[in-house]
């Protein structure tokens, strides 16, 4: 599994275990199944790394340097997710090495938001400063359980994945999280009037990072540019760091180019946008072209690469 990653948001990727199973709509297509076939592996299996991998951020060059040199971005299991219950055994032995590299961001996006809080380990406290968890919401109804499971576990960077996007998204950042009735409350009504109002009996929606994508390969789902827009409009009036990864195989018709994209009319499709799950129009229907890969990140005439703000000050979990 590579050391150096070319997704635009990380530096490298490392999988102590590889494998899934299949737990939302944004799990479709995943390809991490079209990789495992090509090595000739069942994707749906889990298994732990060899120990070259899962060891990789502990592993030094012949010059005694760390492989994965110090203040790195690491996506952490990009083949499988670290909260898989099949892994359980060797999740301890991974955190290990994570308390080992200080030094790196471990970028953990997961799909398990259930299963953070009983997986963390015993030292974990308000949160280790050089873990990022991040949830994948990629439709309003996954956003509406994962992110109120992301927001009860202490964390110093959470982050949002909506990739693949398929759908627009209220990622609710006007309103706050209940910890006694396990609900949101709007803040315009959130008062020492309001039933729940006790202290420290409430969360506020402490995002920190929001990433979107399209989707790529075989089957991918378009998605409709207004959804974009308004993710970003709402990072912005809340101050969320926002990262538009790419724009997966389908184009918007508004931003083809022919000379980038290619002019063989035969290559791309033209269709209407709907939503993955029933097929009803979402917004204001609109056209893409399929340009694969070649789509490009730029949007409304720029790239969006914001960064969640950390802090460089020396830690250690001891």
């Amino acid at each position: 599994m590579g050391i150096t990653s070319t997704i635009e948001w990380t530096d490298h990727t490392w999988n102590p275990w590889q494998g899934c199973t299949k737990v939302s709509p944004a799990c479709t297509n995943c390809y991490m199944f079209r990789g495992m076939k090509r090595y000739g592996k069942d994707g749906s299996i889990v298994r732990r790394s060899a120990p070259q991998t899962f060891d990789l951020p502990l592993k030094r060059t012949r010059a005694g340097d760390y492989k994965i040199p110090a203040g790195s971005k690491v996506f952490t299991c990009s083949w499988s997710d670290w909260f898989h219950q099949q892994a359980d055994e060797w999740r301890a032995d991974a955190w290990d090495i994570v308390r080992q590299r200080p030094d790196l961001i471990f970028q953990i996006v997961t799909k398990r938001t259930e299963r953070i809080a009983d997986c963390l380990p015993p030292d974990w406290g308000d949160g280790w400063p050089n873990v990022w968890l991040i949830a994948t919401v990629e439709n309003q109804h996954w956003a509406d359980i994962r992110i109120p499971q992301l927001l009860s576990v202490p964390a110093h960077v959470r982050g949002l994945s909506i990739e693949p996007m398929l759908g627009p998204i209220d990622l609710g950042f006007n309103r706050i999280w209940c910890r006694d009735c396990k609900k949101f409350h709007r803040q315009v009504t959130w008062n020492e009037a309001s039933p729940c109002f006790r202290g420290e009996a409430y969360l506020q929606h402490m995002i920190d990072w929001v990433i979107t994508g399209g989707e790529t390969g075989p089957g991918a789902r378009p998605w409709h540019p207004d959804w974009r827009r308004d993710i970003h409009q709402q990072c912005t009036d809340y101050g969320v760091a926002y990262f538009h990864k790419q724009h997966g195989d389908w184009i918007p018709v508004d931003h083809y180019d022919p000379f980038t994209h290619g002019e063989d009319s035969d290559r791309y499709e033209h269709r209407f946008l709907y939503t993955s799950e029933n097929n009803e129009a979402c917004g204001l229907p609109t056209s893409c072209f399929r340009v694969g890969r070649n789509s490009g990140r730029m949007l409304d005439g720029r790239e969006w690469s914001e960064f969640p703000k950390v802090s460089t000050r020396k830690f250690s979990h001891v």
